[in-house]
């Protein structure tokens, strides 16, 4: 098990690539001493960019992000202190193993951080082949294509040139309330097969590592 007492750094998932530093006092939990947070994060950033593959030489990790730099916002305060990209696009392992880098024996698929866009309906032009979007385009284009209002705090923007132009002047982009956290969730379940059913899917959660 983990020694908090013994601990600096560690990741609480194995698929974030994020990077948590024990802070005393954040949370409740044993750590450095808060004063001493940014020197230990900026020998964090370091000590990984100078991370190398022994046998190429090469860099393994090739980005680190800073939570103001990955997660700004309201919530940025539970987000991971460092995010890695790594050199493959994969995941930090949660594998025991006595040396820092190992080859797997076989190639395992993960994700990636390209994905793919398509649209298809009334008002939408064909045949075209858009210039890269960001992930954070989609939701405003969608709730715009719905003729629902884009809160006015929400990331990205309205892919326009993905509709005919004709049909802009007639469909203006309506601006929404900012987005808010709800006050509070639905406590408790209808019935015992929610519940089953709800345990079953947090186990499979856990067991992919999105969750403790």
């Amino acid at each position: 098990m983990v020694d908090w007492s013994q601990t600096t750094a560690y990741g609480l998932t194995p698929s974030s690539n994020g990077v948590h530093i024990a802070v005393a006092g954040r949370k409740g939990q044993e750590g450095i001493d808060p004063q001493a947070y940014a020197r230990v994060r900026s020998t964090l950033i370091e000590q990984l960019s100078r991370f190398t593959d022994p046998a190429s030489g090469g860099r393994v990790v090739t980005r680190v992000w800073t939570r103001e730099e990955a997660f700004p916002g309201a919530q940025m305060d539970i987000a991971p202190d460092l995010t890695l990209a790594i050199r493959d696009g994969g995941f930090v392992s949660i594998l025991k193993s006595a040396v820092a880098l190992k080859p797997r024996p076989e190639v395992v698929g993960t994700h990636r951080p390209q994905g793919i866009f398509m649209a298809r309906g009334p008002g939408i032009r064909q045949g075209l082949s858009l210039p890269a979007l960001s992930i954070t385009d989609v939701a405003p284009t969608l709730l715009y294509s719905l003729g629902l209002p884009v809160p006015s705090d929400l990331e990205g923007r309205l892919a326009e040139q993905i509709f005919e132009s004709a049909s802009l002047p007639d469909r203006p982009l309506r601006v929404g309330d900012p987005t808010r956290v709800p006050e509070a969730f639905p406590q408790g379940l209808d019935n015992q097969e929610d519940k089953e059913g709800e345990a079953q899917v947090l186990e499979r959660l856990r067991n992919l590592g999105y969750v403790e």
